[in-house]
């Protein structure tokens, strides 16, 4: 290809090849053109003259053509590596490609030299601007990396899935599970345990079939190897036909909240078997109440006071959330019935702790002794004294949990002629409750009831 350098850059009269050049020469869409080392100057610069410049590259610059004129002439501020790139193409023979950014004019150009000839030493430079690629490609990049922070700050899974979820193409698990670079096929067997597959692949099934997006809380393998809980959510991407191309999704580690929920579902579990406890004892007192005793206001009197002392016993537990009780709590709940004469009361014993149906039963019967003892026992005269205590006592290389209420100072008992609620109370269902043994004495120095049982999970010494 060779033109010349005057006027406008016409082919040369030889014939009509140099014609056919410049044809083709101008109609590509890149810019182009010929340039020729000029001999260093005084200074010892370098320069390069336009030789030809074809049409595009006249509209990329919005120039005139520069046929016939220098480049440190047109362009006065290129910069010296510029000319270093050339001197090299020429030197060596081989073609380079480069970027380079034109500032006067917000261009990113790509640019290809190669040499065309030695002597005159000339040089085809072609180039493309690609600014706009080269924002877009930025755009992408910083999207991308906005992207891979927000995934480095979730703490939630981010996985991409194959069309037909057969195929895991990208996993960021933040060790719930393991990452995973992908593709991998075996995802399902990887991270859902056998027993949960079905009900995952139908849900699959019917995201894939309705198109919509999948939503599911399921149990996952993490990547300790332990069970955990995760609620997945993925849409699907759609190309410009409508056709499913991937599905992308994130996934929450909802351990805590799904075992919060196991455990409340026991509790309400637990809170309703200890409800139906309570209500059939409440049943209990009440038959037993009103069934013996003729007085109406007198057995409402009773009944209410056998209430009281059950609800004081329900409120320890409450706080508790129906755990083990202190024994202390629950003897003070026991006599409230007593008022002011549980300062006749003595009390002794070591912290122990008490099952929720241990507890309500010793409360229980406490309540039905200090009453008896206001009625007919030692609290029923001003000399009288109750001495309750408790303790662990080792027989036969086993400890057993020995409780005594002894009354002195009041007037000799004797055993009631019919059994109440309270006799049957003290004597069959408190040491059943306990899995244990009661004696019962009425003695000329006072009534006295001794309850001994074995520890264990009805009555704990407390660490």
């Amino acid at each position: 290809m060779d033109f010349d350098t005057e006027g406008s850059g016409r082919a040369r009269a030889g014939g009509d090849a140099g014609g056919h050049y410049r044809v083709l020469f101008d109609s590509i869409d890149e810019g182009a053109c010929i340039i020729e080392r000029l001999p260093s100057g005084q200074d010892g610069r370098c320069d390069y003259l336009y030789v030809a410049m074809n049409r595009a590259m006249q509209a990329m610059f919005s120039i005139a053509d520069l046929s016939g004129r220098t480049i440190r002439e047109a362009f006065p501020d290129v910069a010296e590596d510029w000319f270093d790139i050339c001197d090299r193409v020429l030197a060596t023979g081989e073609s380079e490609r480069f970027q380079r950014e034109s500032a006067a004019r917000a261009m990113m150009l790509e640019m290809f030299v190669t040499r065309l000839s030695e002597e005159p030493p000339r040089l085809l430079a072609v180039m493309q601007n690609i600014t706009t690629r080269r924002r877009a490609e930025e755009a992408l990049r910083r999207s991308e990396e906005r992207m891979r922070a927000l995934i480095n700050a979730s703490s939630d899974v981010i996985f991409r899935m194959s069309p037909d979820w057969q195929e895991m193409r990208r996993l960021d698990g933040h060790g719930h599970p393991a990452d995973e670079a992908g593709p991998a096929e075996r995802w399902m067997e990887e991270y859902i345990f056998p027993e949960d597959r079905q009900q995952v692949r139908m849900a699959i099934a019917h995201a894939i079939r309705e198109r919509r997006p999948l939503e599911l809380e399921h149990r996952v393998r993490r990547g300790d190897g332990k069970a955990g809980w995760t609620f997945t959510r993925a849409v699907p991407i759609f190309d410009a036909g409508g056709t499913i191309v991937e599905w992308f999704g994130m996934a929450a580690d909802v351990t805590e909240r799904a075992s919060a929920r196991e455990r409340q579902k026991l509790l309400n579990h637990e809170l309703g078997h200890r409800l139906k406890n309570v209500l059939s004892l409440v049943q209990s007192i009440a038959n037993q109440t009103f069934r013996q005793t003729g007085n109406l206001a007198e057995a409402a009197e009773i009944y209410n006071a056998r209430l009281v002392s059950l609800g004081r016993a329900t409120d320890i537990l409450t706080e508790t959330a129906w755990a083990d009780a202190g024994l202390h709590s629950l003897v003070q709940a026991g006599l409230v019935s007593v008022g002011d004469f549980s300062e006749r009361i003595r009390i002794s014993g070591p912290d122990l702790d008490l099952a929720p149906q241990q507890a309500l039963m010793l409360t229980l019967t406490l309540h039905e002794l200090a009453t008896n003892s206001l009625k007919y026992g030692a609290l029923s005269r001003q000399a009288g004294v109750v001495r309750l205590g408790w303790s662990v006592e080792r027989e036969a290389g086993q400890r057993r949990f020995v409780l005594e209420w002894k009354e002195r100072g009041g007037p000799e008992t004797g055993a009631p002629a019919r059994e109440g609620f309270g006799s049957r109370m003290i004597g069959r269902l408190l040491p059943a409750a306990f899995q244990g043994r009661a004696e019962i004495s009425y003695g000329a120095e006072g009534f006295e009831f001794r309850l001994e049982a074995p520890l264990g999970e009805g009555v704990k010494v407390r660490e």
